[in-house]
């Protein structure tokens, strides 16, 4: 994972997109449960499904060591 100036984040082991929108991204990686959390955040590529490239303004990235079902209880 490289993070370039707040403004583009590069991961690597992405095997599933699980939630984005312009201020959160769930990704799940070879590492586990990855998110995300920003402002204006796009995908500006995502090479072989598994490498992506995301843009915005990153504030915070944090591994989930929650289960995803219980992410996708407090997103409703």
């Amino acid at each position: 994972m490289t993070l370039k100036d707040r403004n583009k984040l590069v991961v690597t082991g992405v095997k599933q997109i699980k939630k984005l929108d312009s201020e959160l991204a769930i990704l799940d990686t070879t590492a586990g449960l990855l998110s995300v959390m920003g402002k204006n955040l796009v995908i500006d590529d995502f090479i072989d499904q598994n490498k992506i490239i995301i843009s915005g303004t990153i504030d915070k990235l944090a591994y989930n060591m929650i289960k995803l079902s219980l992410i996708k209880k407090i997103l409703k």
